[in-house]
């Protein structure tokens, strides 16, 4: 009777070494890239206030009152970009600006 080979693979030396260095690497990655994109998001949502707060008081110290901006912006920013422009977020970037 002629001997079979096992179908489980040999693991050479130091292999559970290379998985657990790879995950490593993977999971840091991962949470470099969560960093990035928060601080991008942050960036953006700033620049995005400011922008709209110029557009507001254009030049002047306060806005117009009684501005239907946010909703318009919201209606338009919404229907290219999706959820996440609702009139309260750009006011909270705005408030964002001019905070920070």
């Amino acid at each position: 009777m002629p001997k079979t080979i096992s179908s489980k693979p040999i693991v050479p030396k130091n292999y559970t070494n290379l998985i657990a260095d790879l995950a490593s690497l993977i999971k840091q990655g991962r949470k470099q890239a969560v960093r990035y994109v928060n601080t991008a998001l942050v960036a953006t949502y700033w620049l995005m206030g400011q922008r709209i707060v110029e557009y507001e008081q254009k030049g002047k110290k306060h806005a117009d009152y009684g501005s239907k901006l946010l909703e318009q912006l919201s209606d338009d920013l919404q229907q290219r970009f999706g959820r996440g422009f609702s009139p309260d977020n750009l006011e909270a970037m705005r408030r964002f600006y001019s905070t920070y």
